[in-house]
This record gives structure tokens, sequence and C-alpha cells, in this order.
């Protein structure tokens, strides 16, 4: 990148979002505050129908300390929230997938990679636990 600005031409966008967890957006976990919920991320380049399927667990502080007895641990692919709601994947993902400058596909998985994992859950996704 240079210090003139945005290097990269190619730009993605959240296409579409849901939960395995919770199949309708409009269902809550039981206990917002409380919860894990594996959600997915379809993302494409703008103008595009194409997407392709990235995971993104997002916790509350209150479930890690409930399932913290097998040590410390390195969360991956995991955004930590005080309160589960769908605005906050929304919000979420949009901001990691809008600040990604990139110039190429290629380019924006290598780096979104890094936060969310590059495939469907049915493919052995890690788990945050």
């Amino acid at each position: 990148m240079s210090d003139t600005g945005s290097t990269g031409s190619y730009r993605a966008e959240l296409k579409r979002w849901f939960s395995y967890d919770l199949p309708r957006l409009d269902d809550e976990p039981s206990d917002p505050k409380n919860c894990r919920i594996h959600t997915m991320l379809q993302v494409g380049e703008v103008g595009d129908d194409a997407v392709t399927d990235f995971t993104l667990f997002f916790v509350t502080p209150a479930w890690l300390a409930d399932h913290s007895d097998q040590g410390d641990r390195v969360l991956r692919y995991t955004v930590v929230v005080p309160e589960f709601t769908w605005d906050a994947v929304e919000r979420t993902a949009r901001s990691l997938i809008e600040g990604i400058d990139a110039k190429s596909w290629e380019e924006f998985v290598d780096v979104f990679s890094q936060s969310a994992y590059w495939g469907d859950p049915s493919n052995d996704a890690p788990l945050p636990y």
C-alpha cells in the first residue's frame, strides 16, 4: 500500500448472513448475554451475485467465563460482544469487509480470512472452544 490512499480496486460486500444456531433472522438466543452463535457470512464482489461463505463466531464474555474450565484459549474467527444481536453481526461484518483494500479477490480473501474462516462449517470449520 502507498501513503497516497487506496491502491486496491477490488471491492467486496456482505450479501447475506445467517446462523445454523438461529435459522431465522428474527430468532434470538435464549440468553443474548450468555451465548456463542455460529454465523455464516456470504460475501462477494460489489455488483456480482456470486457469493463465498465465511464463518464467524460471536461470543459473550459470560459464555467464555462459563466455558473456561479448560484453561487459556486463543480464539480465532471470533468476535466478543457484550450481548448478541443481529445488528452486531451485520455491523461487524460490514466493517471488516469494507475496511479491506484489495487489488483482487485472492488478496481480499488473504486479508479477510485472518478474521473469518473461509468456508462452510460442514467442511470442519474450527470451533472457538
